[in-house]
């Protein structure tokens, strides 16, 4: 598996429980070093792809369950999420809670007066309507990697920080393992779990992934 962020943690932990044998992380810095660490860790459901409705869902119910699920503490705060938008887009939002809603979502929309009752502190006089989540809230990006890595190794993973990926190997049209500066590692299987990071692995063995960074402040 390619990085350690909370993707790449987490694709090592399901591995792992899985019995999928032997399983190597590789991260060029440390775990949670790069987007995963500084990640808002909004845990919400306000989508508009029905696909990623169902997996916030799922997400939720598994941070909800956390001590059972991957056996450590977890930091998940449940705090509510309101979602506003222009008064132009209210159409849109009321669809997109109608659809959540059809997928699992505990979501609705609410008045001004409502908004009022849930946040007294906003001034919300230009808000005609919200969506509101009562069981959504955040966590800990940092916290949730670290977690799903601590729990893999427990479970027979390696990991190996410091260790940056500098191609895949390939033969007989087919990836067998990856350089890195630290020597060749032959592995029948490759994850690349490497975020916007991905795209120069991909490009040296003739394939151009479809993905862009985009930086958010």
């Amino acid at each position: 598996v390619l990085g350690a962020g909370v993707m790449g943690a987490s694709i090592a932990f399901h591995l792992a429980r899985r019995g999928a044998g032997r399983i190597l992380v590789l991260d060029k810095g440390d775990v949670a070093g790069g987007g995963s660490g500084r990640s808002s860790a909004l845990v919400r459901m306000h989508y508009s792809f029905p696909p990623e409705v169902d997996l916030a869902v799922k997400s939720l119910e598994i941070f909800r369950t956390w001590k059972d699920y991957v056996g450590k503490d977890g930091d998940f705060r449940q705090t509510g999420f309101v979602r506003i938008v222009p008064e132009s887009e209210l159409p849109r939002l009321e669809k997109n809670v109608a659809m959540q809603c059809a997928h699992g979502v505990d979501a609705r929309v609410v008045t001004r007066k409502e908004l009022a009752g849930i946040v007294p502190d906003w001034d919300v006089d230009d808000v005609p309507l919200a969506a509101w989540e009562p069981g959504s809230g955040y966590g800990d990006g940092s916290g949730v990697a670290n977690d799903f890595l601590e729990r893999a190794r427990e479970m027979g993973v390696v990991y190996r920080s410091q260790t940056r990926v500098t191609g895949f190997r390939a033969a007989g049209g087919r990836v067998t393992g990856v350089a890195t500066d630290r020597g060749d590692v032959a592995a029948p299987v490759v994850v690349a779990a490497a975020g916007p990071w991905s795209r120069s692995l991909f490009a040296g063995v003739g394939f151009d992934l479809p993905v862009e960074g985009e930086y958010h402040e």
